[in-house]
């Protein structure tokens, strides 16, 4: 039924969730797919879409961290997508009248321009689900430098005092750490070769299907004053958003009335 209904939810939903074409009969050689695993949440609509195609790439979407995360999966998963298709199951017509505020989830697959509309395992789900937090962890990982930001309440002009630094380089490690430099911070050795310390490091975490994410500081050469480490992401190919972070307060007077950094990626 939900592969059903989240057609039709994909016909009438915006430019970012693309329609798919009617269902058909699934055949068992499939050489070349895409697959989108799409969350409904009832009247709240589409929240999660998560499209993986033969050839490993992986697209995002969703309400709450990534409004388009894009990526790689590994063979093991295109391997287990593949090994799902060859006895998937066509999914079981509605019995009742439609749904359209129902709660649940869509499974269909895109093979030679038609669309099939398939039984969702709870194992092909598990699959999915862990191979779309893992784009959002990938996205985040690298190095970022403060683009833009947004005052919690806007003002006309802002006195010079009132403006902090802009942090230059924002890096997020594989391992959870991070580091943050402000421009013009940090510190370099003076043996070769120089070697670039940041102002502070520590540790992160994200929950990528909440959209949150907790930086914990640890040690640095300039310890940030008024840090506040709990908030939200959003990710959009190489812009990342995060709101209710603050990072610490560098070179003005208090802390800036900002609820919104906004990074691109270097």
């Amino acid at each position: 039924m939900f592969g059903r209904l989240l057609m039709a939810m994909l016909a009438c939903a915006p430019a970012l969730f693309e329609p798919v074409a009617a269902t058909q009969s699934l055949p068992r050689d499939l050489s070349a797919w895409s697959v989108d695993y799409v969350v409904i949440g009832g009247i709240a609509g589409i929240t999660r879409q998560v499209t993986v195609a033969s050839g490993g790439s992986i697209v995002v979407q969703d309400r709450y961290a990534a409004d388009r995360v894009e990526g790689h999966v590994t063979p093991d998963v295109v391997a287990k997508i593949a090994g799902f298709l060859r006895v998937a199951r066509d999914e079981k017509a509605p019995t009742g009248p439609p749904m359209p505020d129902a709660a649940g989830v869509g499974l269909t697959v895109t093979a030679s321009g038609r669309a099939y509309a398939l039984a969702l395992t709870p194992q092909i789900a598990a699959v999915l689900d862990d191979a779309a937090d893992k784009a959002v962890d990938d996205a985040v990982v690298g190095e970022w430098w403060e683009s833009a930001w947004k005052l919690c309440t806007p003002a006309a002009q802002l006195a010079a005092e009132d403006i902090d630094s802009p942090i230059e380089r924002l890096v997020f490690e594989p391992d959870g750490t991070f580091t943050v430099t402000w421009m013009g911070g940090g510190a370099r050795t003076t043996g070769l070769p120089h070697v670039s310390i940041p102002d502070y490091r520590g540790r992160y975490t994200i929950q990528p299907r909440s959209g949150s994410i907790d930086f914990r500081a640890e040690t640095g050469v300039a310890t940030p004053r008024d840090f506040s480490g709990r908030g939200t992401l959003r990710i959009k190919v190489t812009q990342l958003t995060l709101r209710g972070v603050w990072l610490g307060t560098r070179a003005a007077a208090k802390r800036p009335d900002i609820c919104e950094l906004t990074f691109t990626k270097k």
